[in-house]
């Protein structure tokens, strides 16, 4: 049956190749025969193997034909004929291959793979045809392998030089394959003629050859890059090679090196002798060498097979591959380093191989040590890859040696003082921004955190500007000796570096001591949770901690902002506070007796990087002592931070820190910490009379106290006091009438006597012209208001309403300072402590009484922002106070009229110049400051009816042009501002004078606006 359905199409192929060679068919019908051969086999081995050895002869008897014409048929036929031949050797001969029939496909299938012996590097050989031919290389060396097989036989002597010939098409194909499918194709069948077609002695003689080419298919280059898989390949035929050729027990490196006397000849003639394996053994250690530049592959594939032929010379060829163990056991640690996926199984096979071998435990110190050595030049060079290699190198060897108990005080001092070197190298190499000076306004615009909050207690890195890559490079190998049992020794180094260490290289000795004591999972954790550091471990991490808190302290005792300590150092010493207080928690709340007012200092330097590191310090320690914010912190130990404050100042131990640190305190702190400044006050005015001479002093110092006088505005009233404050605007008189007269003289008991309890003011007459008033009556008998007299009297002020009125009464002294910004500052507090003040009438008046004189001299100050705010202290006083102001009003508007007259000449002439600017000009925006103040006196203060002409005089001609203008002079006389309103409009139209009417009878007069 099976004879019949090959019958037709192989006849018809033999018909076909017969014809083609006598020219009488093309070679397009003898692919079209193969293709109709090709599926009667698939489908024939598919059904089950039907195919036999008889039957594989039927079938090869046409192929032949098309075999032995190959060089002039179709590319496509000689194809189909090998992939039909294919299936010959695997379902047909099978493992009953005879002889010559096996000599005669190898010798067909190496010349259609890669050409003949002389033309083994021809380049026309068609890529599919030389795949499909190695393939079938692949299926006859497989069924050679069979224990049935006459391989022994096939492998004989005479067969050699074609097996050799064979080797020679495989490895050119290998090395200079078209594409990377012939060179696995290739590659496969290089393994069958290694492991199947030749025999020990055989592999012996091949095995140089065999290297080299592999060494050159895997040696990286430039010019030719050979596909990962091929790279895997060929690594793994070169372990198996190196394995069986070189192995201790194939070489007879195991056992004695003299023959036993049991062993044939024929199984000494098998081993490589001496000379050979020494021979040999150079040559793969320089191809080992050669290709260990894979370790750094990007391919995961690749340097899996890397490490698996790496094992295999440190397992099998331990005695004749000794030469390779330090680029063996190197080649070990760096892929282990860079491995994801099985790292721990890596870890695990390098345990156990130094566990068996003492000798490359050595080779790993050695190698450790020098990587050790280079990492200071590394890291300063500008290969960030190696930076971050050498640094996995060293971490994974660590781990290692520490797993393997192996101690060695070399490595001790060489990785402390080499890591602490490294750093300090590129600390000094680093960018330094300085020690910026922020103005006053910076300070509150700091983030000021009042609970705990994640971000609020992470320290941000301020090591190597510009290198932080290379800081997060180093991190792992900070982790990996914080774990090792080398890290009280490197502990204990650090330590007696930073007592006897300067400059940069105490920063990297501070740096890396926080990074071994600090535990960042938890407050809660202690550092042998995480140290190996042996019975006295606890001891040996207290000590240190506690040097570290000292020597913290000793750096924030000094001064913030002078050349010294470097501002990286003072935020180390603050890591160092805060890393004291996670260990203590609660504990540490008597140490912030010394702890608090430095961190708090820091708050205030002119370095921004500093003030976030203080600011997380000063969250940390609230966290760590029980506080629920910083603000809770800080008003708790008050005393501490203002009696440090206070010292300085009584000590005139002035900087410009200490300005600073209150301003922080009090914006942290808001109104709260105002009641505790009452004293402190006091010695910054002392402090202004010794230091008054100095601008910038005076200015920072006015700064802590404006900021007092802005967070008192935010007390709410009951806090302040709890009473009726200055009526915000005057009572406004309306005309007298017949009926209000009438009411006032109805009670005969009356009297003009002024009454404290009871007064009832008579509105003022209609014409405003006279300054009379109404009288005022007392009655004699009791009156319906008797219980009056039992009203409470009101609280008094509070702390912080007394604290804001010393403020005010003290600051106006001040006012005739140098300075105009400083003026312009006390102006501005001015404004601020009304606002407070005001609240409470009794003490608030006086004060106005008292810096009246200073303040309204400031309107005439030379310089205009100085008039603007003094302006503009007016305007507010004069709306606190109300009618309160009315004679003081009085006594100064002449001197008003005639500023407002000088500054709007001279703003009519900006008007006619050409450059003026608009309402940008220093004219304008004084201008514009002093009308403000002017409709607030007609607003907030009764003046005389003599005053109202020269409003109209200065304001009338901006009725119609200023919303505020037009409503404070109707405000002031409703009729008189219709008038000039009209009168505007008119001059603004140009209309001529109307023409009186003429009636009969009738005469009109003219009127005239």
């Amino acid at each position: 049956m099976e004879e019949a359905k090959l019958k037709p199409p192989c006849i018809e192929l033999s018909q076909t190749a017969l014809r083609f060679e006598g020219k009488g068919a093309s070679g397009k019908e003898v692919v079209q025969c193969l293709e109709k051969l090709y599926p009667v086999l698939e489908n024939l081995r598919a059904e089950g193997n039907l195919l036999n050895e008889k039957l594989a002869d039927y079938v090869f008897f046409p192929l032949s034909h098309v075999f032995r014409d190959s060089k002039i048929l179709p590319t496509r036929a000689v194809e189909i004929a090998v992939q039909c031949l294919q299936i010959l050797v695997t379902c047909g001969w099978r493992d009953r291959i005879n002889h010559g029939l096996g000599k005669q496909l190898l010798i067909l299938l190496t010349f259609l793979a890669g050409g003949t012996a002389a033309e083994t590097k021809q380049e026309d050989v068609n890529e599919e045809l030389s795949t499909s031919a190695f393939e079938c290389l692949v299926a006859f060396f497989e069924v050679l392998g069979l224990p049935s097989s006459s391989a022994k036989e096939f492998t004989s002597i005479d067969n050699i030089p074609v097996l050799g010939h064979a080797v020679t098409a495989t490895l050119d194909r290998i090395l200079e394959g078209p594409s990377s499918k012939v060179q696995m194709a290739a590659l496969r069948a290089l393994h069958g003629l290694l492991f199947v077609g030749l025999d020990e002695q055989a592999r012996i003689s091949f095995f140089p050859g065999v290297v080299s080419c592999l060494t050159k298919v895997l040696q990286p280059s430039s010019q030719s890059r050979s596909s990962y898989k091929v790279l895997v390949a060929s690594l793994i035929e070169l372990r198996l090679l190196i394995r069986d050729v070189l192995g201790d027990d194939n070489a007879g490196l195991c056992e004695s090196k003299t023959p036993s006397p049991l062993e044939t000849a024929r199984e000494k003639y098998k081993r490589p002798n001496e000379a050979h394996v020494k021979a040999w053994s150079a040559q793969v250690k320089l191809a080992i060498a050669n290709i260990a530049r894979l370790r750094h592959h990007s391919r995961p594939e690749i340097r899996n097979a890397l490490f698996q032929l790496c094992v295999s010379v440190l397992e099998d060829c331990r005695e004749s591959l000794l030469e390779s163990a330090t680029t063996v056991v190197e080649t070990l640690v760096v892929i282990t380093s860079t491995a994801a996926e099985n790292h721990r199984e890596m870890e695990a096979t390098m345990k156990s191989i130094m566990t068996t071998n003492a000798g490359t435990v050595d080779i790993l110190k050695s190698s450790l040590h020098g990587w050790i050595i280079a990492l200071p030049r590394i890291v300063q060079s500008n290969n960030d890859t190696a930076k971050g290699r050498i640094v996995r190198q060293i971490s994974t060897s660590l781990k290692l040696l520490d797993e393997l108990c192996v101690h060695s005080d070399v490595l001790q001092e060489a990785i402390s003082s080499n890591l602490l070197t490294s750093i300090a190298s590129l600390i000094q190499l680093s960018s330094s921004r300085g020690i910026e000076q922020l103005r006053a306004a910076t300070i509150s615009q700091i983030p000021m955190p009042i609970g705990p909050s994640p971000h609020s207690v992470v320290f941000l890195p301020i090591l190597m500007d510009g290198h932080e890559d290379v800081l997060y490079k180093l991190l792992p190998l900070v982790e990996t000796l914080k774990t090792s049992t080398l890290s009280t020794a490197v502990a204990r180094i650090m330590t007696e570096s930073l007592r006897n260490s300067s400059g940069h290289e105490k920063v990297a000795s501070l740096w890396l001591l926080l990074q071994m004591l600090d535990d960042i999972s938890s407050f809660g954790f202690s550092t042998e949770q995480f140290l190996d550091l042996g019975t006295d471990a606890l001891g040996s991490e207290l000590d240190a901690l506690e040097y570290v808190y000292s020597t913290a302290l000793e750096i924030l005792a000094q001064s913030a902002d002078g050349v010294a300590p470097d501002w990286r150092l003072q935020a180390l010493a603050l890591e160092g506070v805060a890393l004291k207080a996670r260990r203590q928690k609660v504990d540490f709340r008597p140490e912030l007796v010394d702890a608090l007012y430095p961190v708090v200092e820091r708050i205030g330097s002119g370095q921004p990087a500093l003030q976030y590191h203080a600011i997380a310090c000063l969250n940390i320690l609230s966290i760590a002592c029980g506080y629920n914010s910083s603000s809770e912190l800080v008003i708790a130990n008050v005393d501490y931070l203002v009696n440090a404050v206070a010292l300085k100042l009584n000590t005139f131990d002035i900087s410009p820190q200490t300005p600073r640190v209150l301003r922080m305190m009090i914006k942290l702190c808001g109104p709260s910490l105002i009641p505790y400044l009452d004293d402190l006050v006091e010695s910054i005015f002392a402090a202004l009379a010794s230091f008054h001479g100095y601008s910038r002093l005076v200015e920072q110092l006015f700064s802590v106290l404006s900021t007092i006088v802005d967070e008192g505005k935010k007390t709410a009233t009951p806090i302040l006091l709890k009473e009726v404050g200055v009526s915000d605007q005057r009572k406004r008189c309306s005309p007298i009438t017949v009926a209000d007269l009438a009411e006032a003289l109805k009670s005969p008991n009356t009297t003009h006597l002024n009454c404290e309890n009871h007064i009832q003011t008579l509105p003022i007459a209609a014409d405003r012209g006279s300054s009379s008033t109404a009288a005022t009556h007392k009655q004699d008998g009791p009156t319906q208001d008797d219980n009056s007299d039992t009203i409470p009297a009101p609280p008094p002020p509070s702390k912080t309403f007394t604290t804001v009125q010393a403020i005010a009464r003290l600051a106006q002294h001040y006012l005739t300072n140098d300075s105009p910004m400083l003026r312009r500052q006390l102006l501005q507090l001015t404004v601020a402590a009304c606002t407070t003040l005001s609240r409470h009438e009794d003490a608030f008046l006086p004060v106005i009484n008292d810096i009246w004189p200073v303040i309204v001299k400031r309107l005439y100050d030379p310089e205009p922002y100085v008039s603007i705010a003094a302006a503009d202290a007016v305007s507010t006083i004069c709306e606190r106070a109300g009618d309160f102001m009315s004679s003081r009003i009085e006594s100064e508007w002449h001197e008003l009229c005639n500023l407002y007259g000088g500054v709007h000449r001279k703003l009519q002439a900006e008007k006619r110049g050409s450059s003026g600017r608009g309402t940008y000009t220093p004219a304008y925006q004084t201008w514009d400051a002093l009308v403000k103040v002017l409709v607030t006196i007609l607003s907030s203060v009764r003046i005389e009816a003599g005053m109202e002409d020269d409003i109209f005089d200065m304001l009338g001609d901006y009725i119609d042009v200023r919303q505020d203008i037009r409503e404070a002079i109707t405000y002031l006389n409703p009729d008189a501002a219709w008038l000039e309103t009209q009168r505007q409009l008119q001059l603004r139209r140009g209309l001529e004078r109307t023409p009186v009417p003429v009636t009969r009878g009738v005469v009109f007069k003219q009127i005239i606006i």
